[in-house]
């Protein structure tokens, strides 16, 4: 007698809403990738602001001391909590989650890409001194911090709407553990290019301290461009109330039944 093998079963790693799917799936894999991005820069400037606050001012860095370093970083935490407790949920709120990832990109984009210019907009010809300069890196980082709460605050609730709801878990791990890695990354990429930069014999403007500023800046327009404004307007409502998702959800239900 022929012996017919059973069919086999989908799995939840495999399934219709599995880890595979969620990988196929072109609006969740958008979101992870501005989620990464957004986490490399995180971490890449504020290594980025530690190197150009110690590099001398022959090299376009602030020619500041370690100490300078603990002091603008502990008042830019204070102030990014301060933002978080007030002002930051009132303006996702306000803005939507859509617009304000938009914002907190290009906000990022632009604090980036202004720090390496402090020492040209407040000039020492003008009387301003290095204290003057670290005071501006402090205002510069601070609004890069709060941006960045804006970004991550909406890019986490977009991450988790576009995932069923059993789904989230496996979705939050993945995204945490990828962005975990381009955190990672950010630093040593970023920080080679900067001692690589300063470095060179030939003193070219851009091709200094200012380099590596810009380039994130540039690249982070680029991911508002090419990335965040592709986000559909119906991705702010739950997995099921999106445009074909309800119907996704069923089918699977009735494909694993």
């Amino acid at each position: 007698e022929k012996v017919v093998a059973p069919s086999p079963v989908p799995t939840k790693a495999s399934g219709p809403n599995g880890m595979g799917a969620m990988l196929r799936d072109r609006h969740f894999c958008l979101l992870l990738f501005i989620y990464c991005y957004i986490s490399f820069v995180g971490t890449s400037v504020h290594e980025l602001a530690a190197l150009f606050t110690m590099a001398p001012s022959s090299l376009g860095g602030l020619g500041g001391e370690s100490s300078h370093i603990g002091e603008v970083f502990s008042s830019v935490g204070a102030i990014c909590l301060l933002f978080q407790l007030t002002m930051g949920p009132m303006v996702v709120r306000k803005l939507g989650l859509i617009r304000a990832l938009r914002m907190g990109i290009l906000g990022c984009a632009a604090s980036s890409a202004a720090i390496p210019y402090i020492p040209q907009l407040l000039p020492e010809s003008l009387g301003f001194s290095r204290e003057a300069w670290l005071l501006g890196l402090t205002f510069a980082l601070s609004v890069k911090s709060c941006m960045d709460y804006l970004c991550f605050s909406s890019v986490f609730v977009l991450v988790n709407n576009s995932v069923p709801t059993h789904c989230r878990g496996r979705a939050n791990g993945l995204a945490m553990t990828v962005a975990s890695c381009f955190k990672a990354l950010g630093p040593a990429v970023c920080g080679a290019g900067f001692a690589w930069s300063v470095g060179l014999p030939a003193h070219v403007h851009f091709v200094d301290a200012h380099l590596v500023f810009v380039l994130v800046g540039l690249l982070t327009v680029l991911c508002d461009c090419v990335c965040a404004s592709r986000i559909p307007d119906w991705a702010i409502d739950p997995y099921d109330a999106q445009p074909g998702r309800a119907r996704k959800v069923v089918d699977a239900t009735h494909q694993t039944a």
